[in-house]
């Protein structure tokens, strides 16, 4: 059977370091919404979908920076 979207989107927001809370706080849509979407008990609409891709999205590129400041950091370290 495929994933559904809602098991879909948990997936990437657990991926992503991100309780139910915090993307819906950082999408602006209710926890509660979120965790019936998640076991496909409702849908969200398309501005809703896009919400959470921009939150996910926004997290994802402020941990790559984080990572690849540390890596240049270690580069630097090691470069000593």
């Amino acid at each position: 059977m495929p994933p559904t979207a809602g098991s879909r989107l948990k997936q990437l927001r657990e991926m992503a370091g991100l309780s139910q809370y915090q993307l819906a706080t950082l999408a602006e849509i209710g926890r509660d919404k979120l965790s019936r979407v998640e076991c496909s008990y409702c849908e969200l609409s398309s501005e809703e979908w896009q919400k959470l891709e921009r939150a996910i999205d926004k997290v994802v590129v402020q941990q790559q920076a984080r990572l690849t400041k540390l890596r240049s950091r270690e580069r630097a370290t090691l470069a000593q």
